[in-house]
């Protein structure tokens, strides 16, 4: 069945909504207008959802939207700071998007506790994606799919992840993650090819301005050889 789309709802949002398993109760932190779980009501996807934020601006407006869509039986709204207000068991599905990456961390770490009765957590942080990744391995976390989009000229992870042992990761698999570059995905080599272009450039000013013992051109040299050892993986699979 054809998913209905309505308010210009990005592929982003569209993406994140697709990692969401069928019949879940799904709590969206960071709602904002609400989108993601009206989609996921919509769709007949979510079997509950509660729409969250910590500012009340967004909330009236996802408390419109989805009266508008009529999926007010399905979706209610609530004011919380993070995962401060959300009830022990009252979701499966936990989601956090559009905020940094520190801030998905803090929220995470204050959460804890009720995180631990939920089965499945959907990160997409617009900063800072490695060191979310680190906290999810280091936090008994599994990250068991991802995938990158393009949106409005960005570069956006979008991350699924479940309680249970991480696999060990190397460090370009934490920098880029470790199932983006088993799929050989087409938008994170994109990304990869700009990120070693926008470097070289770097290198080359400095080292034309300030000589090749400039102490700066390590740190870049380093950014350089994690990009290569990634381009290695996608083209080798090793």
């Amino acid at each position: 069945m054809e998913k209905k789309q309505y308010l210009n709802m990005s592929d982003r949002l569209v993406k994140i909504a697709s990692k969401v398993d069928k019949g879940s109760r799904v709590a969206d932190v960071g709602t904002d207008h609400g989108y993601v779980p009206i989609y996921l009501a919509l769709n007949g996807v979510a079997e509950s959802a509660v729409a969250m934020d910590v500012n009340e601006g967004p909330l009236d407006r996802a408390q419109q939207n989805i009266i508008k869509m009529g999926v007010a039986d399905k979706v209610s709204v609530r004011l919380s700071d993070g995962l401060d207000k959300l009830k022990e068991g009252e979701a499966d599905t936990v989601i956090i998007a559009g905020m940094g990456g520190k801030l998905t961390i803090r929220i995470l770490e204050n959460g804890a506790g009720v995180l631990e009765n939920v089965d499945t957590l959907i990160l997409s942080p617009h900063s800072d994606i490695e060191l979310v990744r680190i906290y999810l391995i280091n936090n008994n976390y599994n990250i068991t799919d991802e995938d990158m989009v393009i949106d409005d000229g960005k570069y956006y992870n979008i991350l699924k992840a479940v309680h249970g042992k991480s696999q060990s990761y190397s460090e370009e698999e934490v920098k880029y993650g470790k199932i983006l570059l088993e799929k050989k995905d087409d938008v994170l080599s994109d990304y990869l090819l700009k990120e070693q272009e926008k470097y070289k450039v770097i290198y080359n000013r400095i080292s034309a301005e300030n000589g090749e013992d400039d102490e700066k051109l390590e740190g870049i040299r380093q950014k350089l050889d994690v990009i290569s050892k990634a381009f290695d993986r996608m083209r080798n699979g090793g």
